[in-house]
C-alpha cells in the first residue's frame, strides 16, 4: 500500500480559482447594475408620485379659496 494516499484526491483545475473569480465578479457587477437600475427607476416613480400629489395638493387649494371666496 502505497504511503502517499494525494493521488487520490481530486485536484481541481489550476485555473478553476481564477474561472470562479470572474464568475463571481460578473455576477456582482449584474447585481450592482440592476440594483442601480431599480433605485433609478424607484426614483422617477416617486418623483412623478410627488408632481402628482403637489398637483392635487393645488387644485384642492384653488377649489378651497374658491369655496372660501364663494360665501364671502
Amino acid at each position: 500500500m502505497p504511503s502517499n494516499y494525494s493521488y487520490l484526491v481530486a485536484r481541481p483545475p489550476p485555473n478553476l480559482n481564477v474561472q470562479l473569480l470572474k464568475a463571481t465578479s460578473a455576477i456582482s457587477y449584474q447585481l450592482k447594475r440592476y440594483a442601480h437600475a431599480t433605485r433609478t427607476a424607484i426614483s422617477y416613480q416617486l418623483s412623478a408620485i410627488s408632481y402628482q400629489l403637489s398637483a392635487i395638493s393645488y387644485q384642492l387649494s384653488a377649489n378651497a379659496h374658491a369655496t372660501r371666496t364663494a360665501f364671502e
